[in-house]
């Protein structure tokens, strides 16, 4: 794994950008059962990372699930401190976020999710300082949801079914969800939500960056299928990046 994925993307970017480029990178995603299997292995790989000197403005991270975090491991003793080691070494925290939200949804819906990603942590042992840095390695809403029988499909049966789905899309446009009206308004709702969260950090814990899903039907800059774009989040998100960059210059 370190040889073909990570080893390769930091050669790749050693020989693309300037050393001094800023990097953030999350050496696995949603592994939570290898993760807390084997700490001690990802501990050796993220300081390797780290070590190699060539990139110095790179951040090395660790990711996982938003629920599920752990794949459902009860860490041992020696796991326990090992995973402790692992995430003081670690730069940040991601989380893939698909937050399960209300209708509509709500800050609070994304508050509730970084508490429950930390509470999974913390009910082993292993938890996250709150000065610790958290990231969204992955964040969108793909436009699936379940039906009365807890079936998923895309598009969603309804705009309830796809509250607890953003995980669940499609590539193939001619299932595009984001082609009914009252669809598209939950999607906009659901970024607005996501944004404010970002904007206002009502967590004990600083969400300190966030990288779309910019695959499908989670895209909403429709960079391979236009037919996923939307507008309006386009427009929300460039104001908010704006917004953010004012406020760190000042």
């Amino acid at each position: 794994y370190e040889e073909m994925l990570t080893q390769t993307v930091l050669q790749a970017l050693e020989d693309s950008v300037p050393p001094d480029w800023p990097i953030e990178l999350a050496v696995e995603g949603e592994m939570g059962k290898s993760l807390f299997t084997y700490p001690a292995s990802w501990l050796k790989l993220v300081l390797r990372a780290k070590s190699r000197g060539k990139l110095h403005n790179l951040h090395v991270g660790i990711s996982a699930n938003y629920e599920n975090a752990r794949g459902q491991v009860k860490p041992n003793e020696s796991q326990q401190q090992a995973m402790n080691e692992l995430i003081e070494a670690s730069d940040f925290v991601g989380i893939s976020c698909y937050a399960k939200v209300s209708l509509p949804p709500t800050v609070d819906d994304f508050t509730k999710t970084v508490n429950h990603f930390t509470g999974e942590f913390a009910e082993v042992g292993c938890s996250i300082p709150k000065d610790k840095p958290l990231r969204f390695t992955e964040i969108g809403i793909g436009g699936g949801g379940f039906d009365k029988d807890w079936k998923l499909s895309v598009p969603s049966p309804s705009v309830e079914g796809m509250t607890r789905a953003a995980f669940f899309g499609t590539d193939d446009t001619s299932k595009n969800p984001w082609a009914k009206a009252e669809f598209r308004e939950f999607r906009q709702q659901w970024h607005r939500a996501a944004l404010e969260f970002l904007q206002t950090q009502p967590a004990d814990w600083q969400v300190t960056s966030a990288w779309l899903w910019s695959f499908g039907s989670w895209d909403v800059h429709g960079f391979e299928a236009p037919a996923f774009r939307d507008e309006k989040i386009v427009e929300m998100i460039s104001q908010h990046n704006l917004d953010i960059k004012r406020n760190t210059r000042r």
